[in-house]
């Protein structure tokens, strides 16, 4: 693994995103239950930290093709796409899940005239059912994504299957292996606790 996804997990940690607690589970919005926690929205009142991410961000842009523009994927993509926009004097847009109800009923918002290779940039890949559908939306509206962005990647089998289909990479800077790595050797979790984060990767909905 990484010395760069280590990093990434360990700068989560300390600015309080990332929670791991197989003994004592999380209840997520879906009703399941999970040993960990994710909230990266913390990164944005984290100057120091939330600059660090930024700057990994830039390391791994060095080694791909650069966009015309940058699409932040509602709401938790949005603020490290206008960061990267930024910082790469870039456009950048968003993507909503869906369309808005009133106005011009835009999904896609900004100014997308001229923009053909796009970035899609998300905070957190799970199963990849949200940032596939902005995929969607962005193909919909005539624009490509060449490939995405992500902080972390919890590398479900059903993200791998649906990214695959769709022959889009996404490119995340830490993922569950180096999360449980780092949480091992920091000593946050001992083996039984990684071995229960495995069990719930390998099948989320029979984990509790």
């Amino acid at each position: 693994m990484s010395t760069q996804a280590h990093n990434v997990a360990r700068l989560l940690i300390e600015a309080g995103c990332l929670k791991l607690s197989p003994e004592i589970p999380f209840t997520y919005a879906s009703g399941l239950k999970g040993p960990m926690y994710c909230d990266n929205r913390l990164l944005l009142s984290d100057p120091t930290r939330r600059g660090k991410i930024l700057e990994i961000f830039g390391e791994v842009l060095s080694h791909l093709e650069t966009p015309e523009a940058f699409i932040g994927v509602a709401t938790a993509g949005i603020p490290h796409a206008a960061f990267l926009a930024l910082q790469k004097n870039l456009p950048l847009l968003y993507i909503r899940s869906e369309a808005k109800g009133h106005g011009r009923q835009n999904r896609l918002e900004g100014n997308p005239e001229g923009i053909h290779k796009t970035v899609l940039v998300e905070d957190l890949v799970n199963q990849g059912g949200s940032l596939a559908q902005a995929i969607s939306g962005v193909q919909e509206a005539g624009l490509e994504v060449i490939y995405c962005l992500s902080i972390v990647d919890y590398q479900m089998k059903q993200s791998r299957i649906l990214f695959d289909d769709l022959k889009i990479k996404v490119h995340s800077l830490t993922n569950l292996t180096a999360i449980i790595e780092y949480g091992q050797k920091s000593g946050l979790i001992d083996e039984a606790g990684a071995s229960s984060i495995r069990r719930w990767q390998a099948d989320p909905v029979a984990w509790c």
